[in-house]
């Protein structure tokens, strides 16, 4: 049940039901509006949890935010939750909840250069 507004990838991307997939993609073609999308789609279909992890605080916000404009176009009404938590010493992790009615929950949250070990951006999807 793809959204008409997708592009052909993006639409493939969504009804692939795959427990497991990769996308090797470019910079700037929708990848962020597609995975939301499927995301979103998928929390309506069943009562679930999405976790996004992002390394910087502006993607993780710019995952969020295209998560509630999916969310408003299928138009339900969602909780929005902000939050901040030390980890270890001076290690803080921000974190954008949105739960939806039926219980179903999208977190985003931010994961530090230090926890990744590495400099490279990284974000998982899991249900």
């Amino acid at each position: 049940m793809a959204v008409g507004i997708l592009l052909p990838y993006q639409k493939t991307w969504v009804e692939d039901n795959a427990r497991l997939k990769l996308w090797l993609a470019a910079r700037q073609i929708g990848k962020s509006f597609g995975t939301t999308t499927e995301t979103v789609l998928d929390t309506f279909a069943r009562t679930t949890t999405w976790v996004y992890l992002s390394v910087g605080e502006r993607q993780s916000l710019e995952l969020a935010n295209k998560a509630k404009l999916h969310i408003e176009a299928v138009s339900s009404v969602a909780e929005e939750i902000d939050d901040e938590f030390v980890m270890h010493d001076e290690v803080k992790l921000k974190k954008t909840e949105i739960v939806l009615p039926n219980r179903s929950r999208h977190k985003f949250c931010l994961l530090t250069q230090t926890l990744l070990g590495a400099t490279a951006p990284m974000r998982l999807w899991m249900s």
